[in-house]
């Protein structure tokens, strides 16, 4: 390995820490609740990039197999497009001749600002490593364009495969469910201050987890009103039950202030949960870590489960619970953010025209269901 393993010192020769495209990277993150519902960047394009990663991935192995000759000292002995994953970035697996794979994450798509989100990735791998939990080697992040005309980040690949592909041994899928609320509640102890997304910019300079904002009420409110007036305009919740959703949150503002903080996941689907069907080989795709209270990750996480979620979520407690108290008032903080999530996600499906899961309910009727738990609660 080379000395250009690691996070490169600079942006166009300023150190990261003090780079206008890092003030740029601030300003424009600060506005987002879920990046997926509130990027600044047009519809026909979101919806497209799909489409757009599948049909020009091959065009960029030639770039990623010379980045990695100069990371690794040697020519890689393939590499493979993975097709069908990631929104905003492009992954492609790396093989080294009679070595480890690796995945190569390209930042090619129309984000606004440089990856500076890719830093996180080393931080937080070396605070999981350090109490015991699943942890890869980050091989190297490069937001220079020097050498290639986007930022990419080098990673050791996962063992086993994403948690989704285990659906279907239901013994299995509980235990490993149990396992990772296990890891959770673990990850939850990790020390920080501030409340929503992490600012880089601090995590750059004192290598400590920070919030951009000062009450975690604040980033809940975040494009709210925006949120329900989408879901309005498209049809998913109707004039009463905006109204009724606006009254939930204010009703339930005191709860914002009562709760330990700690660090949260943010993205805790199936896709990013790796296993060798035997234990949690990996939790992966930290860039919408934030801060705030717990169960708004357990309730994020609960949101990809339509079906079946109720004895999904009572394996995640259970393993959960070995490691962390939950509150008292679980219940109603959990479908309060979970009403809270179903608003941006639906937001999100709109935006890159995604289609309702075939033979059930469209996605959008988690709002309903969830709107209807905290109103029972309050």
């Amino acid at each position: 390995m080379n000395e250009r393993k690691g996070v490169q010192a600079s942006i166009s020769g300023l150190p990261l820490s003090n780079s206008p495209e890092l003030e740029e990277f601030g300003r424009k993150k600060r506005p987002v609740f879920y990046l997926k519902a509130d990027i600044d960047i047009p519809d026909e394009v979101l919806c497209s990039l799909g489409k757009k990663r599948d049909r020009e991935m091959d065009s960029l192995i030639p770039t990623i197999s010379r980045e990695c000759k100069n990371v690794f000292g040697k020519d890689p002995a393939f590499v493979t497009p993975l097709r069908g994953v990631g929104t905003f970035h492009w992954l492609y697996n790396v093989q080294l001749p009679g070595e480890k794979s690796y995945v190569f994450r390209a930042g090619v798509t129309e984000l606004p600002y440089h990856e500076f989100h890719f830093t996180i990735d080393p931080w937080i791998m070396e605070k999981l490593k350090e109490r015991g939990l699943p942890a890869l080697e980050i091989v190297s992040v490069d937001l220079s364009r020097r050498l290639c005309s986007f930022d990419y980040a080098i990673m050791q690949k996962a063992r086993g495969n994403p948690l989704n592909n285990f659906g279907d041994d239901n013994n299995l899928y509980k235990n490993l469910t149990s396992e990772l609320g296990c890891i959770v509640a673990k990850i939850h102890s990790l020390p920080c201050s501030g409340f929503g997304l992490i600012d880089i910019k601090n995590l750059l300079k004192h290598k400590t987890a920070k919030g951009v904002f000062s009450s975690w009420k604040e980033y809940i409110a975040l494009n709210l009103k925006g949120h329900i007036k989408i879901c309005l305009d498209i049809g998913a919740i109707n004039p009463k039950e905006g109204t009724r959703i606006e009254d939930v949150f204010e009703d339930t503002t005191p709860l914002l202030d009562d709760f330990v903080r700690c660090l949260l996941h943010g993205d805790l689907g199936a896709p990013n949960i790796f296993s060798d069907g035997r234990v949690i080989s990996a939790v992966l795709d930290w860039e919408d870590c934030l801060i705030g209270d717990p169960v708004f990750d357990i309730a994020l996480w609960g949101t990809f489960y339509i079906n079946n979620s109720e004895d999904r979520l009572k394996a995640f407690i259970e393993g959960y619970e070995t490691g962390r108290a939950l509150p008292s008032d679980f219940e109603l903080r959990y479908w309060l953010y979970y009403l809270r999530v179903a608003l941006s996600k639906t937001v999100h499906r709109h935006r890159f025209r995604y289609p309702d899961p075939v033979g059930g309910p469209p996605a959008s009727h988690r709002i309903q269901k969830s709107l209807s738990k905290v109103e029972k609660l309050l």
